[in-house]
């Protein structure tokens, strides 16, 4: 019988996968660890006099808050550190939505992290980076300046999605093409949009429609990648990004091909999906929006 990642048990799945898993029994246990995984890249990294550069997500943000309380208990000297952004959201003109917007994630970074930490330990103001518009290599040419990125850390968007570089068909682009995607301004899919609207209290059209992204080029460059794999209603997107084909219909499944990519989870989320009793959305592949087949999955 040919191997189902999707109802294998948990153990032959991370058996089959090159992609590591740790599993934890409480949801914020997942935070705490990602928090201390960046507070250990930093000491390690300051005890041999090295810069720390980290591609860093807002959503998840909660890690930050254990993360900004650590440093200053610590007095973990940050003047060291790089910080390179996912993403932000785009207004209809293709400009940063302002930093005072509760959807801000120029926003939501201060008030976590750089207005959280003590200034005798914080990240210097030079090295916190957003990709922005019209200054869309600027960030790789930095991380290259820098000699590479140490950590990305992320999680895991309802379609796939890292960073904001969404699904796409794979009619339309090849895996290598897709994989070398830069950074760059484009249009949020409808799935975004309504998953990330729960931050508006569901109003989707509070939402902003585009926003500007670090590339799947800068993602997977990173020496580690560490993801964030959510709770129970991410169960498909944790067992497909382990085991379920790379292909940009699912971008996060390029962690498949990385040397090193880990998946923190919590215990509800590592159980097999429901059966398939062959009805038109849960075939053997991926569909669109529109139920059409894009992935053999």
């Amino acid at each position: 019988m040919a191997f189902d990642w999707r109802r294998a048990p948990i153990q032959e799945l991370m058996e089959a996968s090159n992609v590591r898993l740790r599993v934890f029994d409480r949801p914020e246990e997942i935070t705490i660890a990602m928090a201390v995984d960046m507070i250990e890249e930093i000491r390690t990294n300051n005890d041999r006099g090295a810069k720390t550069c980290m591609i860093v997500p807002v959503g998840p943000t909660e890690q930050y808050i254990y993360f900004s309380m650590m440093v200053n208990t610590l007095g973990l000297d940050l003047s060291n550190v790089h910080f390179f952004n996912m993403d932000e959201y785009l207004d209809d003109e293709g400009q940063f939505i302002p930093a005072d917007d509760p959807l801000s994630f120029r926003g939501a970074m201060n008030q976590y992290v750089y207005d959280a930490i003590d200034p005798k330990y914080n990240i210097p103001a030079e090295n916190r980076w957003f990709p922005t518009p019209g200054r869309e290599e600027e960030m790789w040419e930095r991380i290259c300046g820098l000699g590479g990125v140490d950590v990305c850390y992320g999680g895991i968007g309802i379609n796939g999605h890292i960073a904001f570089n969404e699904s796409a068909d794979p009619a339309t682009v090849s895996v290598a093409d897709f994989g070398a995607l830069p950074t760059r301004k484009l249009p949020l899919t409808r799935e975004t949009i309504a998953t990330n609207s729960r931050a508006c209290l569901g109003e989707m059209p509070r939402m902003p429609r585009w926003a500007m992204t670090i590339g799947m080029r800068e993602c997977l460059s990173a020496r580690r990648i560490v993801i964030h794999a959510g709770g129970p209603t991410r169960a498909y997107q944790l067992r497909r990004a382990m085991c379920g084909g790379i292909s940009p219909a699912f971008p996060i499944s390029y962690l498949q091909g990385h040397p090193d990519a880990t998946l923190f989870a919590s215990a509800d989320s590592t159980a097999p999906l429901v059966e398939n009793k062959g009805y038109l959305y849960a075939d053997n592949g991926a569909r669109d929006a529109l139920g059409r087949s894009v992935d053999n999955g």
